[in-house]
């Protein structure tokens, strides 16, 4: 009877110990998605760069990443009206700027792929994003009662989709 007790408490410890650690490792997680950026945590060639290309600009954050095994920094500014992310690599090359730009600008074939893919959808926020001699649209969607982030390609097509059920799953 003991010894069934001793077993019972150590598989309840043990199933403790477990749940309190994965808990852990979650919120830890967690806190490094979360994890303000400060400007020490942007390499200098990358803040020179950013001051020569956009004087008048007022930065509002920063962001450390990795795309395709590369570190990346992100400057997110305003400058007059205008919100810009912008991203780096490490020696202070521009990888793409991110613009928010207002709907009624979008080009009209691009509103058009938007309209015939989601019928009944409202677009809700659109940015224009630089890329080299690139450009494409992310427009976020609202249709059926769900959000939608739509990647385009100048010309219109769309080159990637995700709701925010997918956009979740990573958290």
């Amino acid at each position: 009877m003991k010894n069934k007790q001793v077993l019972k408490k150590t598989v309840v410890f043990v199933f403790a110990v477990i749940i309190y650690s994965s808990l852990i490792n979650h919120l830890q997680a967690q806190d490094s998605k979360n994890k303000k950026y400060s400007e020490k945590d942007i390499p200098k060639i990358v803040l020179e760069s950013f001051k020569k290309s956009y004087p008048n600009s007022e930065i509002l954050g920063y962001d450390v990443g990795k795309e395709k095994g590369i570190t990346t920094y992100e400057i997110e500014t305003k400058e007059d009206n205008i919100f810009r992310d912008i991203e780096y690599k490490e020696d202070g090359t521009i990888l793409e700027i991110g613009e928010i730009i207002g709907i009624s600008t979008l080009p009209e074939n691009i509103v058009n792929s938007i309209n015939k893919k989601y019928k009944t959808g409202k677009i809700l926020e659109a940015e224009k994003k630089t890329s080299g001699n690139e450009i494409s649209y992310e427009v976020i969607v609202d249709f059926k009662n769900k959000k939608y982030e739509v990647l385009l390609s100048q010309n219109g097509n769309i080159i990637k989709e995700s709701d925010e059920d997918d956009e979740n799953e990573d958290d």
